[in-house]
């Protein structure tokens, strides 16, 4: 884990100096150069952290183990765990931003940052329900640096009965019987890969058809055998498919009705059985959290302060990701400190977070996000795509 933190800290030292070296200067070319060779790093550290995602979660389940028969104590890890996910939380909202070491350095830490839960103990047991008895939470979880904690508290609470403790953190168990079957909606959740991968099946089995026909000469279909173009045309074809099957499902359309407007964040979490795809319209007040600068552009760390905790916000330009690096004055990160409402689409999954509709703030600036339009334009491009493949194949 150390030799996959040290690879990783390169492009993020590049993408924090260059950030700041843009900031400082007054030249638009060269604002704009700082810009994209930020981003790119910022890019290739989240690139490089993929292969050690799955050894940093199994890591923690061995350390915990490992902490627990040293000290014979799982009852203060458990205590520690929840202490520093709240202060965690407090330490972001009182330096109003995540600090860098917080993200280059999480797959060491004890606690992921941008898992960490709100110190409010409202929040304690309903935010960690999911953790244990979503259906879709081992897949949800797969591009994240920490086990889930509420399982990791449960494992600590089995420790604890086994050596005839009293578990200091119990969660109530929720039974999964009692949830609705949520199939239905994980496999929308999934259609966009369940499409790559039917549309992948489909085309071996035309390779396969094709080698019978190689077989048998039969010339008209033997091209199928080992067509690459076939392939990708029909991956990015069934991934067209289930992107705009879901795209109702996940963005539906923010109506009066159907809003709700400053909702308590314990209400939001009570739901175990929630998806990301279960989308919930909300409109939130609070104040906004993150960096500010060329070092925020990708909206890498904005963050929503509530009377209830922190909701990590994502935006993404009316011009699609590229529109994050044009230099215009139509930025999040210009309102960082400000009091803002937040118009968007709450999501319960490993994290909080909220997909932005529209950002304004309390001077009546509007900043509106084009997250349903690029979604469209990426099934509609995937699509074209495909096709042109499988013609020229």
């Amino acid at each position: 884990m150390t030799l996959v933190v040290l690879v990783t800290q390169i492009p993020y030292w590049v993408y924090w100096q260059v950030a700041g070296w843009g900031d400082r200067s007054r030249n638009v070319i060269l604002r704009s150069i700082a810009a994209i060779v930020s981003a790119i790093s910022y890019g290739l550290h989240w690139l490089l952290r993929w292969p050690g995602l799955w050894l940093a979660r199994v890591r923690q389940y061995y350390s915990d183990r490992f902490a627990c028969n040293l000290t014979g104590n799982p009852n203060g890890l458990a205590a520690a765990l929840l202490k520093l996910s709240g202060l965690t939380a407090s330490a972001i909202e009182q330096q109003g931003q995540t600090h860098p070491l917080l993200e280059s350095f999480d797959l060491l830490l004890p606690i992921a940052p941008r898992a960490a839960i709100s110190p409010d103990p409202r929040l304690l047991q309903s935010g960690l329900e999911w953790d244990v008895s979503n259906s879709g939470r081992h897949w949800l979880t797969l591009n994240q640096s920490h086990p889930r904690l509420g399982d990791r508290l449960t494992l600590l609470a089995g420790y604890a009965r086994q050596w005839r403790l009293v578990p200091a953190v119990s969660l109530r168990a929720v039974n999964i019987q009692s949830i609705p079957a949520r199939s239905p909606q994980l496999r929308l959740q999934a259609a966009p890969f369940l499409g790559a991968a039917a549309g992948s099946a489909i085309a071996l089995l035309l390779w396969l058809v094709g080698r019978v026909a190689e077989v048998f000469d039969w010339r008209s279909i033997d091209w199928f055998s080992g067509d690459r173009g076939l392939l990708w045309g029909l991956m990015l074809m069934g991934f067209s498919i289930g992107t705009i099957l879901r795209i109702n499902a996940f963005f539906p359309d923010i109506r009066s009705t159907n809003t709700q407007v400053d909702p308590a964040l314990a209400g939001l979490l009570s739901d175990a059985a929630k998806l990301p795809v279960d989308s919930q319209p909300v409109r939130l007040q609070g104040k906004l959290l993150g960096r500010s600068g060329i070092r925020n552009w990708l909206g890498q760390d904005l963050l929503l302060q509530t009377e209830d905790g922190l909701v990590k916000l994502h935006y993404l330009s009316q011009l699609g990701a590229a529109g994050n690096l044009l230099l215009h004055p139509h930025r999040p990160d210009t309102l960082v400190g400000r009091s803002i409402t937040i118009t968007g689409w709450f999501r319960r999954g490993a994290t909080l977070w909220i997909d932005v509709e529209s950002l304004r703030s309390s001077g009546g600036v509007t900043f509106r996000s084009g997250h349903p339009v690029w979604s469209t334009i990426l099934a509609i491009a995937a699509a074209l795509l495909g096709t042109y493949l499988i013609l020229h194949s």
